[in-house]
């Protein structure tokens, strides 16, 4: 359960606070994201993720519904792994999908 940032919604110094402790877990959070992304290793790791996520196939399942919802479920989480690296270093998308395509090379 996350916790209130803020107590007295009428106290302007608490938004502030509140804003600012916002603006910093943000940027702390991409900077975090954008270093996982610039090793070739890691981004590897990252791949093998998403692609387990099946991110890039459809989640439709033919078995039974039940399959399909466990495929959305883990399609979400890869979304999610590729919105925060597209927050954090847009560039790392692009370099994944190259280092896919000429892995097998």
């Amino acid at each position: 359960m996350t916790r209130a940032l803020v107590g007295n919604a009428a106290d302007e110094k608490q938004i502030e606070d509140a804003t600012r402790k916002q603006v910093v877990e943000k940027a702390t959070s991409e900077t975090k994201w954008a270093d996982l992304s610039l090793s070739r290793y890691h981004r590897d790791c990252l791949r093998e993720i998403l692609e387990y996520c099946g991110v890039y196939q459809t989640p439709y399942s033919p078995i039974d519904d039940r399959h399909t919802n466990y495929n959305i479920g883990k399609s979400d989480v890869g979304r999610f792994i590729l919105k925060k690296l597209e927050d954090a270093r847009p560039e790392s998308l692009l370099e994944i999908m190259y280092e896919n395509r000429h892995q097998n090379d």
